[in-house]
């Protein structure tokens, strides 16, 4: 069965992207084989992560899709997912009905014949967007299974008692140097790339590893990742780190943040 990772938000500036391009993240650094297709306009996480882009999501009329030439585009995404065991999609802004349209009716949700898991990352950092949220969840009405995304940038002041009987994370706020650096998209860079030795300045470089193994508890918590049974070391650069017995030992920053994201609170 394939699992296909939906990311997507009641608007742009969401922090949809930066959210993909975190999952992104996770699934290289644990040596997890991910099929990409950015259905955004802004085509940021195919820029920098590749895979398919330039996917025209439908957004209209449900009636009138039966005689639209792009709204079967999103076919491409259900050869991915039969053919890949693994897929990353980044919806466009506000595509709650574009996405409930093309799941519904091509019945890509019905029991009987889903041979296909879809795993809902809804991106949420206002009221609005709660509510919209919310409306997502009445109208799949458990079919499709969601988790809500609290991005904690520009959000208002949560009260998470709400969010109890629902699966959801907290997405921290990254420094803004480092934020910075991901949202030039005249300069693409990966986290990946980011954790290298000489990359960022010291400071900024833990701020980043910090902010990503906070991240990756949370993802986990989620049950929603699932890994290989052993680890898989990733070929980046390493650093000293000096063990418990003051010897110096070279780690990898990348496997650190995945391994050491377990031990987080």
């Amino acid at each position: 069965m394939g699992v296909v990772h939906l990311v997507g938000g009641q608007k742009g500036g969401s922090g949809k992207t930066f959210f993909a391009r975190i999952l992104c993240h996770y699934f290289h650094a644990h040596k997890l084989a991910v099929q990409i297709l950015d259905a955004d306009p802004q085509q940021d996480l195919y820029r920098v992560y590749g895979g398919i882009g330039g996917i025209q999501f439908w957004g209209g009329d449900a009636d009138a899709a039966a005689y639209s030439k792009s709204s079967n585009e999103m076919d491409i995404l259900y050869d991915l997912a039969v053919e890949h065991p693994l897929v990353l999609v980044n919806l466009p802004g506000n595509a709650q009905e574009g996405l409930a349209w093309w799941l519904t009716a091509n019945r890509l949700l019905e029991s009987e014949l889903q041979d296909i898991e879809f795993r809902y990352w809804y991106l949420c950092n206002s009221l609005q967007g709660l509510e919209a949220f919310n409306q997502s969840l009445a109208f799949f009405a458990g079919k499709l299974a969601h988790c809500l995304v609290l991005n904690q940038f520009g959000a208002p002041d949560w009260d998470y008692a709400q969010f109890s009987q629902i699966k959801h994370i907290s997405l921290p706020v990254l420094h803004r140097t480092e934020a910075q650096l991901f949202n030039d998209p005249s300069h693409p860079l990966t986290y990946g790339d980011a954790l290298k030795v000489g990359m960022l300045p010291r400071l900024a470089q833990k701020r980043l590893f910090d902010f990503l193994s906070v991240v990756f508890a949370d993802l986990e918590v989620t049950g929603w990742l699932d890994k290989p049974n052993l680890p898989v070391p990733v070929p980046t650069s390493r650093v000293k780190k000096r063990n418990s017995n003051s010897q110096t030992a070279e780690v990898d920053l990348v496997e650190e943040v995945g391994n050491g994201s377990r031990n987080q609170t």
